[in-house]
């Protein structure tokens, strides 16, 4: 429905991000090696020191530093739009908090929706291409 379609796009999750851009979030960075599976029960992912690095060049250094761990600090959520993961757990809430500090993404008062900024339209994408 054309109402659904910001819900779609951008949301959040039990507070990580959803829809279109958290599935290509998560897409993104399995594609390009940051994360790898944990291999116990192939749903958690570790941030590799190529991820890590990455989130250190836009500002997450105290937040990547944390997804080397090993821990299981971020796995795949079924998101309901899609019907694909995007990344849940505390690194996964992590970065999406920082991306609304950064002015990224802008919380909606009255729903789980969030809109993505000019400032985040530029950087989110580049990220994500």
């Amino acid at each position: 429905a054309p109402a659904m379609r910001g819900l779609r796009h951008a949301r959040t999750c039990y507070g990580h991000l959803a829809g279109e851009l958290g599935v290509r979030l998560c897409q993104t960075f399995v594609r390009r090696n940051w994360v790898s599976a944990i291999e116990d029960d192939g749903y958690g992912f570790r941030l590799t020191q190529d991820g890590f690095v990455q989130l250190k060049q836009i500002g997450l250094a105290s937040v990547a530093k944390n997804g080397l761990t090993g821990k299981r600090i971020l796995y795949g959520c079924v998101d309901w739009s899609e019907r694909r993961d995007h990344f849940a757990g505390p690194l996964a809430v992590a970065m999406l908090d920082a991306f609304i500090e950064l002015g990224w993404l802008r919380r909606n008062d009255s729903s789980r929706e969030l809109t993505l900024t000019t400032d985040g339209h530029v950087e989110l994408m580049s990220l994500l291409s």
